[in-house]
């Protein structure tokens, strides 16, 4: 059942709802209360001009814009003509900047507990490293 966030136009106030699109129904619910539910041929579903569709259902009609108007119009299976749904942009990145960090963000300074164990780590892994040159020369 996918389901279709947008806003309802009532008397120039926008409420958001959502809009659950089902095989044989269509549901409308806001704030988790569910405002109706119609079974197919019930209900007509009509594209307007740009975003909006309006949804009629017993002897009245509401306009809903949805926040994803072309994935809605395949759902309802009503071709639409529309510009493609905006992709995020792209973010610039400098060749030092990992992909999970945004761009001008630092990281914070480490804690002092964490620059304590790794003196430590580096410490133990250099006398490790030293333990085993000098079993290699054969001192040991």
């Amino acid at each position: 059942m996918p389901l279709f966030d947008g806003v309802v136009l009532l008397d120039g106030d926008e409420v958001p709802v959502l809009f659950a699109v089902e095989e044989d129904r269509i549901r409308l619910s806001s704030g988790g209360v569910e405002i109706g539910e119609w079974q197919e041929g019930t209900y007509e579903i009509t594209p307007t001009d740009g975003d909006l569709f309006l949804v009629s259902a017993d002897g009245d009609t509401v306009a809903f814009r949805p926040s994803r108007p072309l994935a809605f119009s395949r759902a309802i299976g009503v071709e639409i003509e529309a510009e493609a749904e905006p992709k995020p942009e792209p973010v610039a990145m400098s060749a030092d900047t990992h992909a999970d960090e945004a761009p001008g963000a630092a990281a914070p300074p480490p804690r002092p507990i964490t620059r304590a164990l790794f003196i430590t780590l580096s410490g133990v892994t250099a006398l490790l490293g030293l333990w085993a040159l000098i079993a290699l020369i054969g001192l040991i």
